[in-house]
């Protein structure tokens, strides 16, 4: 008896109701969907690393949907630290033999370059800062929403 109720009332709700609605405006191209507010360094490095090669990334193990391609990652061994500086509470420490890896894509012009000509194995002097950013944007309703995120941008990239 309780199946029979529950086929009659799947069968009352149309099928596009459980789709998601299409009538939310769209972003238009004139507003950023999102703007840097704050940037907070939480750690500075400077390492002698070795090149491990380029690796793909774990994005498509992601839960979410759509599943998102594996990006390419830059990875790297530490072999000695020369600079560590902590400026926030959530500063990380990379210490000797520890590995460190970047999106290259996602880099400066100048760091895409070194990328480029390296062969793992290669020596090179690397530097980067682990930052705590805040973004602002607008929802497709017209409501404000903020966003949280570290950041490890690569600051310097010399092979050795």
């Amino acid at each position: 008896r309780l199946l029979a109720r529950f086929a009659k009332l799947r069968a009352s709700i149309p099928a596009a109701s459980c789709l998601r609605s299409t009538s939310r405006p769209a972003m238009t191209a004139e507003e950023p969907p999102l703007v840097e507010t704050e940037r907070k360094m939480l750690s500075r490095h400077l390492v002698t690393a070795t090149f491990s090669g380029l690796e793909p990334g774990k994005e498509p193990m992601l839960m979410i949907y759509p599943p998102q391609p594996a990006k390419e990652w830059a990875k790297f061994q530490v072999v000695e630290v020369h600079e560590f500086e902590k400026g926030g509470e959530y500063g990380e420490e990379v210490k000797a033999g520890e590995s460190f890896a970047f999106v290259p894509v996602e880099a400066e012009a100048d760091v895409q370059a070194v990328v480029k000509t390296l062969a793992p194995g290669d020596r090179v002097k690397l530097a980067w800062r682990h930052d705590y950013v805040t973004m602002s944007g607008k929802r497709p309703d017209g409501g404000d929403f903020e966003s949280k995120s570290p950041q490890r941008p690569v600051t310097h990239l010399e092979k050795l």
